[in-house]
């Protein structure tokens, strides 16, 4: 399925993903950081994805990275690292604002439940994660 993306911005610098990759020491996958480019803080067409142990989650929208956005990754990577330390990259988040990450040590994708800390894991790869979004 071919996603539509709603209420994208647009980046304020070109540079923001590598400045937040050096600042998070991590260098995201090339087809992340061309979705982001188009659709920076975007809401996609679907977005229902199901994880190893639920089904039907709502994706609200990608993070911005834009540093003064309300969904901004910047902010967002801050809190959650506070709570959980270095184990994850925000990149998106849920209806609730609960956040889909990237896990640093493979990359994979998974979804963080932040009122019960549960981590449930969503795809291998970016690219199987939007694809896994379904009406």
């Amino acid at each position: 399925m071919k996603l539509s993306w709603y209420f994208s911005e647009p980046l304020e610098s070109p540079d923001l993903i590598r400045e937040f990759e050096a600042a998070e020491a991590y260098i995201f996958p090339a087809d992340f950081v061309k979705c982001v480019k188009a659709h920076n803080g975007g809401y996609p067409s679907a977005g229902t994805f199901d994880t190893e142990e639920t089904e039907e989650r709502e994706l609200r929208a990608l993070l911005s990275f834009n540093r003064d956005a309300e969904n901004s990754v910047w902010e967002r990577a801050a809190r959650l690292k506070e709570t959980f330390g270095d184990r994850y990259l925000p990149f998106a988040e849920d209806d609730f604002g609960n956040p889909v990450c990237f896990l640093r040590e493979d990359g994979s994708v998974v979804f963080v439940d932040l009122h019960t800390g549960a981590e449930e894991r969503t795809a291998e790869s970016f690219a199987e994660f939007l694809g896994g979004l379904y009406e």
